[in-house]
């Protein structure tokens, strides 16, 4: 028996907003001046990292590893005095383009196959040959 496992290094999204205007200001008393943007611009970059390990599970023995993969996307939002979104970068591009490939194979499509490298071939992997349960057991050597 042997177990591949879909590890995940990093994912998470970085959000930046910023505009130009007079912000909400309280006035004593119950009065409140309301916010006023003229040019507002928020930025998102988001980022995945994944990979794939086979091990065998009676030994924790790593017995190849797939390789991780990093993928990075952003998308930039600017409305002038309301108006917007002006929008651009990568990820609205590469929606676009998605909506324009034509699928080969259905949602549900599974690869048959996956290449794995030995772990001592593996560049950045520990050369102590050692594996960390995601179960919360002790790290095995």
């Amino acid at each position: 028996d042997v177990v591949v496992e879909l590890r995940s290094g990093s994912v998470g999204t970085d959000t930046n907003d910023s505009f130009i205007g007079m912000p909400e200001i309280t006035l004593p008393g119950m009065l409140t001046l309301p916010e006023v943007r003229l040019l507002t611009k928020s930025n998102q970059v988001g980022t995945a990292k994944i990979g794939l390990i086979a091990y065998d599970p009676k030994t924790n023995q790593a017995l190849g590893i797939g390789g991780t993969t990093f993928a990075q996307a952003d998308r930039n939002d600017l409305f002038i005095l309301g108006i917007g979104p002006y929008q651009n970068g990568s990820l609205k591009e590469e929606v676009a383009a998605g909506n324009k490939v034509k699928r080969v194979h259905s949602k549900d499509y599974i690869p048959k196959q996956v290449a794995f490298a030995s772990p001592d071939d593996y560049e950045t992997y520990d050369d102590d040959n050692s594996i960390q349960m995601t179960s919360g057991e002790k790290e095995i050597k």
